[in-house]
């Protein structure tokens, strides 16, 4: 049987661990109707780290927890592990503390599994270097887009 205060116990341990390596999946923005600026989203290409959840709208994020929390409780406490060591271990991404994220690449670059296109690219090319990898993971997700269409 598995034991899931274990394994989220586990995963806390893993997202404080990691060397983290960042990819922007979401830019930046201002936002003029409540005047503030909403931060980029960003993940760990090893551990999947990120603020996404964090910095969802509320009333998103309620929703979004409402359901969560219904059809994968396992993943619901992940969740909020992934939030308290994001907000232990960050402060929220602004254009002047970008900095702070160890980005693979300042471009954005959003697909369905980045984690994996980036152990894959890593596998194949261990020596290359953090923009070659990069490079090679949106190659990687252009042809999984390609195959996917046939």
């Amino acid at each position: 049987m598995i034991d899931f205060g274990k394994m989220l116990a586990n995963k806390k341990k893993e997202y404080e661990e990691c060397n983290h390596l960042f990819v922007k999946t979401k830019e930046g923005e201002f936002n003029s109707l409540n005047n503030e600026y909403n931060p980029c989203i960003v993940k760990c290409l090893k551990c999947g780290l990120s603020n996404f959840h964090i910095d969802m709208d509320i009333v998103q994020r309620k929703k979004y927890d409402q359901i969560v929390r219904r059809i994968n409780p396992v993943k619901f406490y992940t969740l909020i592990i992934n939030d308290e060591v994001f907000n232990n271990t960050f402060r929220k991404c602004s254009n002047e503390m970008i900095e702070e994220y160890n980005l693979i690449s300042n471009e954005v670059f959003n697909a369905d599994d980045i984690e994996m296109l980036y152990k894959e690219a890593k596998e194949n090319y261990p020596a290359a270097s953090n923009e070659e990898i990069f490079d090679i993971m949106k190659k990687l997700n252009d042809s999984y887009l390609l195959k996917r269409k046939r």
